[in-house]
Parts: C-alpha cells; structure tokens; sequence
C-alpha cells in the first residue's frame, strides 16, 4: 500500500513510541486506509507499590512511578496524530 500524507504521519510516529516510553518495543505493524493494527511490546515493567495495590505513604507519593500502560500509550499515540492531522489543515 503506498501511503499518503496521513498514513507517512501515522508511520512516523508509530516509530517515536520508544523514545516516548522507554518501557516498548515495537513489533508488526500495518496502516490501513482507516486504521492502524500494531503490537506494542512492554518491556522491563517493574511493578511498583501502586500497581500492586498498595498506598504509598504520603510523603513518598511525589516520588513514586508508574509505568505508563499499554491504554496510556495507544491515548498517547492517537492524541499526538489527532493533533498533528487538525493542526496541519
């Protein structure tokens, strides 16, 4: 399939999803005329105390991380072309 300008958009950042979130790999992947199907790999995804159910104290909170989801990456990805497609025209 040869891309238009919307789908080399789409390739491009399918392609910056690791920089973005360090914990991916990316795997096959097709642009369709209306979609995108694609295997998001995470990767060295350490639990930490709010995943597994724990409060962390109150003064630990700031400092507590948690790994973004696989939700949290697909919401990324789809936001950052939504935005780039509406700004460009």
């Amino acid at each position: 399939m040869v891309l238009d300008d919307i789908g080399k958009m789409v390739n491009r950042w399918w392609f910056k999803i690791p920089k973005r979130f360090k914990n991916t790999q990316l795997d096959v992947f097709q642009i369709m005329p209306n979609h995108l199907r694609g295997i998001i790999r995470i990767v060295d995804n350490k639990q930490s105390a709010v995943e597994a159910g724990f409060m962390p104290a109150r003064n630990q909170r700031a400092t507590t991380r948690v790994s973004p989801t696989i939700g949290d990456i697909v919401g990324a990805f789809k936001s950052l072309t939504t935005d780039e497609l509406h700004s460009s025209g």
